[in-house]
């Protein structure tokens, strides 16, 4: 019986597509700052447990060497 009902409702598939990434191309980037970067995340989810820090944007970006990417948390918009 329940088994008919569940099979006769139709699904409905959302896809999103992937969001274009605010970094294009290639950085040297120092390991220290992977390491930086997985504790950032750390941290954050002990405030927010269901967040993910994404990259927000790059700032700096073809004024030398150094640039700054910025963070963004996707459920508390935290950056």
């Amino acid at each position: 019986m329940w088994a008919e009902l569940i099979e006769a409702h139709q699904l409905e598939i959302e896809v999103n597509p992937p969001e274009e990434s605010p970094i294009q191309g290639n950085r040297i980037v120092e390991l220290y700052v992977l390491q930086w970067a997985v504790g950032l995340q750390y941290n954050h989810s002990k405030m927010c447990t269901h967040g993910k820090l994404n990259v927000a944007e790059e700032l700096n970006r073809g004024k030398g060497l150094a640039t700054t990417i910025v963070f963004g948390c996707n459920m508390c918009e935290n950056k």
